[in-house]
C-alpha cells in the first residue's frame, strides 16, 4: 500500500461553492442600485468573492478599483485611500473634486457605467475616507462592492455607507456538503473517501478557513494520507498554530464567561437547555447562540444544544465539575431563561 504525506495543492483558482453568490453579485450590480454588501462570518470567503466578482468586471472592461481597509490605519485621515487625499489643510470638498476627476478619467475606454469600488472589510474605513465614499455615492461617481463581518453591520462606518447609497445586501453562508467537499477534493487535488468528508464536514461546518486549515493540520500531523490513491483520515488531537490562529479569526473574542459557557457545551453537548441555564446567565447564552457558536436542535425526544461553530473547545476539570453538577441540579429543577423559547417551537 503507498501512502504520501505531501502537502496540499496550492490555493485553487476560482471560486468553489459559490455560484449562486457571484450570479446574485453579477445581477445586482448590472442593476440600477448603488453597489452590494457582502455579509458573513469570519472565514467564509467574502474576500475570495469580492476577489472573484472585481476580477470578472476586470475582465468584461469595466473601471475597477481595490481598497482594503485595516484597523492600523483607522485614525489616519484617508488612510484607505491615500491616493485621493487632499493637500495639506484642503477639506473634504477638495478631497471629492480629486476623486471624482481621477475616478471619471479611471475607466477603461469605453466602458459603460461608474468605476466599481471594492472594499473589502468597510468598517474599517476611517472616518474622512466612509465621508469621501457616501459623497462618491450619493452623486453617483461610483458603485461599491465591498465586504463585512456580520456583527459589523450596524457599526457607524458601514451605516453611513449603506445610507448613502442604499447598497444591496447578500449573506454569504458557510459552504453547504456540496461545496465543502468540492473544496476539499480541490484543495487535495484527488479523490477523498467519504468516511473522510463526513469527520471534516462535521469538524468544519462548511467555514473555507477553518476547512483549508484542518487540512493543512490534519497533513501536518499525519493523520491525513492518500492511500492508494484515496485521501483518507484518522482525526488527530495535534493542533498547529496556523489552525489555532483560525479558530481565534472565525470564533472571535471572547470574554471570560463566554468562554466558560462554550467549554461546558464541548465538554457535555448535546446538553439540554435548563442544565446550561443553570451554568450561565441567559444574556451569554444569548450572545453566544446569536453568534453562532451554539446553536438549538430538536432530536425528536426535545430541545438540545450543542456547538454551533468549528471551534476546538477544550473543556477544563472545573468545567467538567460545574457541568456535571448542573446536569443533577437540572434533574428537578425548573429552566430559569427563556432564551431558546423563540426558536424551540420552529425546531
Amino acid at each position: 500500500m503507498r501512502t504520501t504525506d505531501r502537502e496540499p495543492t496550492p490555493p485553487i483558482h476560482g471560486l468553489v461553492g459559490r455560484v449562486h453568490e457571484l450570479a446574485s453579485v453579477r445581477r445586482m450590480l448590472s442593476g440600477a442600485g448603488a453597489g452590494v454588501l457582502l455579509t458573513g462570518d469570519p472565514g467564509v470567503g467574502k474576500s475570495r468573492l469580492l476577489g472573484a466578482a472585481l476580477d470578472e468586471l476586470d475582465g468584461r472592461g469595466a473601471g475597477v478599483l481595490r481598497i482594503t481597509a485595516t484597523p492600523s490605519w483607522q485614525d489616519v485621515p484617508f488612510g484607505s485611500v491615500p491616493g485621493f487625499a487632499p493637500l495639506a489643510g484642503a477639506g473634504l470638498a477638495e478631497a471629492f473634486q480629486l476623486a471624482r476627476q481621477r475616478l471619471t478619467r479611471s475607466g477603461p475606454p469605453g466602458s459603460a457605467g461608474p468605476v466599481v469600488l471594492g472594499v473589502d472589510d468597510v468598517n474599517w474605513l476611517d472616518d474622512a475616507s466612509a465621508a469621501l465614499l457616501e459623497r462618491l455615492l450619493t452623486d453617483g461617481v461610483v458603485r461599491v462592492l465591498a465586504t463585512v463581518r456580520s456583527n459589523a453591520v450596524n457599526t457607524p462606518v458601514v451605516a453611513l455607507v449603506r445610507r448613502a447609497g442604499g447598497l444591496d445586501r447578500i449573506d454569504v453562508p458557510p459552504l453547504d456538503r456540496a461545496g465543502h467537499d468540492e473544496l476539499v477534493t480541490a484543495v487535495l487535488g484527488g479523490p477523498v473517501s467519504g468516511l473522510a468528508l463526513n469527520a471534516l464536514w462535521r469538524t468544519t461546518l462548511g467555514n473555507p478557513l477553518f476547512t483549508r486549515e484542518t487540512l493543512r493540520a490534519a497533513i501536518a500531523e499525519r493523520s491525513l494520507r492518500s492511500q492508494e490513491g484515496v485521501w483518507k483520515w484518522r482525526p488527530g488531537r495535534r493542533r498547529t498554530p496556523r489552525l489555532y490562529d483560525a479558530v481565534e479569526l472565525t470564533v472571535g473574542v471572547l470574554s471570560d464567561e463566554e468562554a466558560a459557557a462554550l467549554a461546558y457545551v464541548a465538554y457535555a453537548e448535546p446538553l439540554r437547555p435548563a442544565v446550561l441555564d443553570r451554568l450561565v446567565a441567559p444574556a451569554v447564552a444569548e450572545r453566544l447562540e446569536e453568534r453562532g457558536l451554539i446553536r438549538l436542535v430538536d432530536d425528536g425526544r426535545g430541545v438540545l444544544v450543542r456547538l454551533g461553530h468549528p471551534c476546538s473547545a477544550k473543556p477544563s476539570a472545573p468545567a467538567r465539575d460545574r457541568c456535571a453538577a448542573g446536569c443533577c441540579a437540572s434533574s428537578s429543577g425548573r429552566c430559569r431563561t427563556t432564551w431558546h423559547r423563540s426558536r424551540t417551537a420552529s425546531g
